[in-house]
């Protein structure tokens, strides 16, 4: 049976019947027509390393299949005619570049033919800022944007010495969508980060790259910075007092405090030796530093360094630390205070000593002890030896106003006697 694809509708069944003499049954088979949903689709992928661009043509699910062939732009026919899939092998060149090829598909069901088309474009490239501009320290994003794209195309970038990027956190940043690309550089600065940079875009047909250049522009220079004050703290010559003052006005974020040592007792400043910063990151508030942990064997030159956010300002006057001075009150007067301290508690363990030990030490007890007792009983008067005294001191009066006796007399006890006498 012959039947016009074009006269015949899709999904129409054909049932064929079938018997023979010999078989008891006759059987049956059916076909059902088909036109392929949809339409023809293209699209074009490179081999590994843009040898090769693989151009397909696809149109299945129809029954029966269609048929499909490749044509250049001047109509030539690339490829033999195939069911329901065409693959063209094309090597990579860039002769291809804004070429269209056309693929035809046919169904015997359908009058006229359907194609689609590939039109093979090198990388076009655009950005959004040509120059970018950006302080010292901080991030600068720079922006690729892919406009043309067919085949897919890989984006590079490229830094400043011509190398290029990967991901890497500490310095750069990379984020890919479909048709743009970006670039983070962190913490960009003035001598390493400035100059041009690449965005490369390659696929099968060529490639393209446009530079965008990068400005890193510094903070103004801070004022200049005078020591005002500088003197070890201590006698043992390990902590000095910083104290320091700016000559003006201006923009700083903070201070630096340099130190260079240099072993002996007297300071002279010697190219060969490097200043070391000892002090970072102290507020533009601040104008005093307390540095510890010093060499007293070493001698020891400061300067302080305004900075303002990545820009040093000039460095101060280089300055040696003053003695401190000598103040002899507070070692005269701590030692008298442990003396008598010492003293009050020596005599207190003497006296313990003594009344624990008085049984074994007897002998020693009645010397010092009896001697106080002797002492304080001469020391006693009585009412009755007082009136003795008296009348005996009213006689002797009398009597050396009548007598020439050589002098008074004494009283002792309870008798009377002579200076000569008595003694």
């Amino acid at each position: 049976m012959f039947q016009s694809g074009s006269r015949t509708p899709h999904n129409s069944t054909f049932i064929c019947y079938g018997s023979h003499v010999v078989l008891p049954t006759s059987y049956i088979c059916s076909v059902k027509t088909l036109v392929p949903h949809g339409d023809p689709q293209c699209f074009v992928s490179p081999t590994r390393g843009n040898i090769y661009l693989i151009l397909t043509c696809s149109w299945e699910g129809g029954f029966p299949p269609a048929v499909l062939w490749w044509e250049s732009d001047g109509g030539a026919t690339l490829e033999s005619s195939k069911e329901s899939m065409n693959i063209l092998i094309l090597k990579s060149s860039a002769k291809y570049g804004g070429k269209a090829f056309t693929c035809y598909a046919k169904h015997p069901l359908l009058l006229g033919t359907k194609q689609c088309v590939l039109r093979l474009e090198a990388p076009v490239l655009a950005t959004q800022l040509k120059v970018v501009s950006v302080y010292e320290g901080n991030d600068v994003q720079l922006s690729c944007i892919l406009k043309a794209n067919y085949p897919d195309t890989e984006i590079t970038w490229f830094n400043n010495q011509k190398k290029q990027v990967g991901d890497a956190p500490s310095k750069y940043l990379l984020y890919r969508e479909a048709t743009w690309a970006n670039l983070t550089v962190r913490e960009v600065d003035g001598l390493q980060d400035s100059g041009q940079y690449w965005c490369s875009a390659n696929n099968a047909i060529g490639g393209v790259e446009i530079p965008i250049t990068v400005i890193v522009k510094r903070y103004p220079i801070p004022p200049n910075v005078t020591i005002s004050r500088i003197k070890y703290s201590n006698q043992q010559r390990t902590e000095v007092d910083l104290e320091w003052e700016t000559q003006d006005t201006g923009n700083l974020t903070g201070f630096i405090v340099e130190l260079l040592q240099k072993k002996g007792l007297l300071f002279k400043e010697n190219n060969t030796l490097s200043w070391v910063q000892v002090v970072t990151g102290l507020q533009p508030h601040v104008h005093y530093y307390k540095l510890a942990g010093l060499d007293p064997t070493s001698s020891y030159g400061f300067r302080v360094l305004a900075i303002n956010h990545r820009t040093l300002g000039y460095p101060s006057e280089a300055k040696t630390p003053e003695d401190p001075s000598f103040n002899a009150y507070p070692t005269i007067i701590g030692a008298v205070v442990s003396g008598m301290i010492l003293a009050t508690v020596g005599s207190i363990l003497l006296i313990l000593y003594f009344v624990r030990t008085q049984n074994s030490s007897s002998w020693l007890h009645n010397m010092l002890f009896a001697v106080q007792h002797s002492q304080s009983m001469e020391n006693i008067n009585y009412p009755e030896d007082e009136t003795v005294n008296r009348s005996q001191d009213a006689g002797d009066l009398a009597e050396g106003s009548i007598s020439s006796h050589p002098g008074p007399a004494v009283v002792s006890g309870s008798s009377v006697c002579s200076p000569s006498r008595c003694q």
